[in-house]
């Protein structure tokens, strides 16, 4: 949580064109959120029961999740 705090914190940097206090420009920024969105999807579309499929086991999921 608290690394998402930091991250959360350097975003108005970067979308203002300056590059933050770690060096992270604007592109790079919207490349790591939609990473993260990525793996949170896939972790919510493996756990949860669709009405196509049942949820997969954690240690099934996981073993997806370290395929990204």
């Amino acid at each position: 949580m608290l690394r998402l705090a930091f991250f959360a914190g350097t975003v108005g940097f970067a979308v203002m064109g300056r590059s933050t206090a770690v060096g992270l420009t604007a592109a790079s920024v919207l490349l790591l959120i939609a990473r993260i969105v990525n793996c949170a999807d896939t972790f919510d579309a493996c756990t949860s029961t669709r009405p196509y499929s049942k949820a997969m086991p954690l240690a099934q999921a996981m073993a997806v999740m370290d395929k990204l």
